[in-house]
């Protein structure tokens, strides 16, 4: 899967030029290394703009990036081709993208009630850190994927099959993934097999991108290709019967441990769903059926510890926890919900503590450092 996060996207930008992007697509495509032109437009206020071919350089490709733009319209002409368009810190701003983009990249962080018409193929428009933005496909086969992150307040909209329109976000994507983080957790949004999905982006220690249903596609296609060699290897090699009989549950057993995974993604599937309607003894049932499948999951811990914190049952949710951090020591959300817990049963010192470690962990959100200050002013 091709969703590699800018990192620039996560931090301040005020230190990054438009010379580092352009060294940063001349290091990502090699081959236009000596003919990329980047161009700018920055603080445009209450123009529209309309970007042409008599506006390029000749014999060169064009980039584009716009930068701390308001209340203005930019218009891409159909013969415009261009490398890839980057929008940021852009406010009341409206694109209509038209012409061949040659990496069928588009890259909008940062932005303030900004609306981007795609009249053009993009496979990847990559969105992060926006504030109601709206996202509207000419014709829905423009859109090969939309990855998500940190956005409050996502519309996307098609012009051909308005029955496809939806709202996105963060705002709505953590009403069905409660442990979501707004600033780094991603989702990407396609068509499968015909159907609209919008999934979490999972990231393997590699590198490596993928979704839930995704891994369990490739689990089931190892174990059935690991199998079709095992086959190979008992003709070629004649196993003993004990070592073959070794393998073949070896493999039962991966197998049957994929089938766990999947039980138990529906069960927490199931409880999200009940946590977000206030069905909290439903979402606690779920939580533990789910358990059953993979007790060693740290997120289902989490989670079952939220219903219970919003039951004010604090002895069990801190219990799960503890049993959250013990499975996964540098999961941040189970050391700001351990503070809540501590606060609530007025041990206030072990609360600051684990809010502490909170930060530590995450010092850039915003609501543990809020909170870690006012726990601090309890303290006696």
């Amino acid at each position: 899967m091709d969703s590699n996060v800018n990192p620039a996207h996560q931090t301040s930008e005020d230190n990054v030029t438009p010379q580092d992007y352009l060294r940063q697509i001349k290091e990502n495509y090699p081959d236009l290394k000596h003919s990329l032109e980047l161009n700018v437009f920055q603080g445009v206020d209450g123009e529209e703009k309309t970007i042409t071919v008599e506006d390029l350089i000749k014999k060169k490709e064009n980039a584009f990036y716009f930068k701390n733009n308001k209340n203005s319209t930019f218009k891409f002409a159909r013969n415009v081709a261009s490398v890839k368009i980057m929008i940021e810190h852009c406010e009341n701003c409206k694109f209509l993208l038209q012409g061949p983009i040659l990496t069928t990249v588009v890259e909008i962080w940062r932005c303030d009630n900004t609306k981007v018409l795609v009249d053009t193929q993009v496979n990847t428009l990559q969105v992060d850190l926006n504030n109601n933005l709206e996202i509207t496909y000419k014709h829905k086969k423009f859109l090969g994927s939309l990855v998500q992150a940190g956005i409050h307040g996502l519309s996307i909209k098609f012009e051909d099959h308005p029955e496809l329109d939806f709202e996105s976000g963060y705002d709505v994507l953590v009403k069905e993934t409660p442990e979501i983080n707004d600033q780094t957790d991603q989702f990407i949004t396609r068509f499968v097999e015909g159907e609209l999905l919008t999934e979490e982006i999972i990231r393997y220690a590699d590198g490596y991108h993928t979704t839930e249903r995704e891994k369990a596609a490739r689990d089931d296609e190892l174990i059935k290709n690991a199998s079709k060699e095992e086959e190979k290897v008992r003709e070629m090699l004649k196993f003993s019967q004990p070592v073959m009989d070794k393998v073949a549950e070896d493999k039962k057993n991966e197998k049957a441990n994929v089938e766990l995974e999947k039980k138990s993604n529906l069960k927490k599937a199931a409880g999200n769903k009940q946590l977000t309607k206030g069905n909290l003894e439903e979402a606690i049932k779920s939580y533990g059926e789910a358990m059953t499948f993979t007790p060693d999951n740290h997120v289902l811990y989490s989670n079952r510890a939220q219903a219970y914190i919003q039951q004010e049952k604090f002895v069990e949710a801190l219990a799960d926890v503890d049993k959250c951090i013990e499975l996964s020591p540098a999961f941040t959300k189970a050391y700001y919900r351990r503070g809540v817990i501590l606060t609530s049963l007025d041990r206030i010192e072990e609360a600051v503590a684990a809010l502490q470690e909170a930060h530590d962990l995450a010092p850039r959100d915003e609501e543990i450092e809020k909170l870690l200050a006012e726990t601090k002013t309890k303290l006696k």
